[in-house]
């Protein structure tokens, strides 16, 4: 569920007053949050071949409680702690599904034990009438945050996502290091979920929509744009929607490097599933089952109680500890394995992620 990829590019610090307008551009109203930074009336942007920049992209499963409880609260405290063991490096994290308020202002708490002071307001629906949830898509990053705005996507949405106010937030970020500054352009989304007929539609017109919000706001050619978030399409199973969805962005797909190949794996994380995967897949008792025995409300995984992927019935109990190499195994046995997050960078920008 989570996605972390570096980019080297270019780059231009923030405390002040907060100021509110709007930008018009074709079909869209950009609702825009700029922070006065007198410190920034002087400061001069600094000339740079490539500066790194790190970007994570994370779904914190943080639904609301009313949704279903899979420990928020115990998660996303945690959540900063283990992305600094990751990398102590991370410039910017962008999350899908912070909902819930009080969760989210104490993982905030909790990052800036590790420096991330800076984060944006969460995603949410000017119009009270028109979503029942806040959109859950926030930027949390180490450099001040100059400037942010949002779109909620319109007319784009079925189902139960129609609920929540999906869309994109974005973060203009300095970065300084050494006396050397930059400018970079974040924009985090979550994309409306299931593959179907519907959801490949409300994905493309959402892609649209979020293509005249970059377009609106205006930026310089010359900077960097990011673009990072949870799709919900798989880029093994529909790689060419995946394909559309970037073309349509203007954006390109950086180099992947590391082993990591799913965003969501049902062998190392025991929340794939709790979204209705298990149950659309006819594997729900079992799933329910692997989880092990709960003692004190807390769940007890083991060997024996989890089932292998693609090979459960054609395995006895007995050989589970012997033959079948940890790896292999997995909490829901009928999810597919996925990825779903993604982190990409605009064209026209003379450097190269990976």
């Amino acid at each position: 569920m989570a996605l972390a990829l570096q980019v080297l590019t270019l780059c231009l610090v923030l405390c002040g007053g907060l100021c509110y307008l709007d930008v018009y551009a074709k079909n869209i109203t950009v609702q825009v949050w700029e922070n006065d930074v007198p410190m920034l009336h002087n400061y001069a942007s600094t000339a740079v071949d490539s500066m790194s920049f790190e970007v994570l992209q994370y779904n914190l499963f943080g639904r609301p409680f009313e949704v279903s409880k899979d420990g928020q609260s115990e998660r996303l405290q945690r959540v900063p702690e283990s992305l600094h063991q990751i990398s102590e490096t991370i410039d910017v994290v962008t999350f899908a599904e912070a909902d819930i308020r009080t969760q989210r202002d104490e993982m905030l708490d909790q990052f800036r034990v590790f420096g991330f002071n800076y984060s944006t307001t969460i995603l949410h629906d000017p119009d009270p009438f028109t979503s029942l949830l806040n959109g859950g898509v926030m930027v949390v990053s180490k450099w001040p945050i100059i400037r942010e705005a949002q779109h909620v996507y319109r007319n784009a949405c079925h189902y139960s996502d129609c609920l929540a106010a999906k869309g994109v937030k974005y973060a203009r970020l300095l970065k300084s290091v050494d006396g050397t500054a930059k400018i970079f352009n974040v924009f985090a989304t979550h994309m409306q979920a299931w593959s179907t007929p519907e959801g490949r539609s409300d994905r493309i017109q959402q892609a649209k929509q979020m293509r005249q919000f970059i377009d609106a706001i205006d930026i310089p050619h010359h900077e960097p744009l990011i673009f990072a978030g949870d799709f919900n399409v798989d880029n093994h199973t529909f790689g060419d929607e995946v394909a559309h969805l970037v073309a349509l962005l203007e954006a390109h797909e950086p180099r992947q490097i590391g082993k990591q190949a799913f965003t969501s794996d049902p062998h190392t994380n025991v929340l794939v599933g709790r979204d209705g995967a298990a149950i659309s897949n006819k594997c729900s008792a079992q799933y329910v089952a692997n989880w092990g025995p709960p003692k004190d409300g807390v769940f007890h995984p083991s060997f024996l109680t989890r089932t292998t992927c693609g090979m459960h019935s054609e395995i006895n109990e007995s050989k589970w500890l012997v033959f079948v190499d940890p790896d292999t195994m997995c909490y829901c046995p009928c999810c597919p394995l996925e990825w779903l997050d993604y982190v990409l960078y605009g064209k026209g920008i003379s450097f190269l992620p990976s």
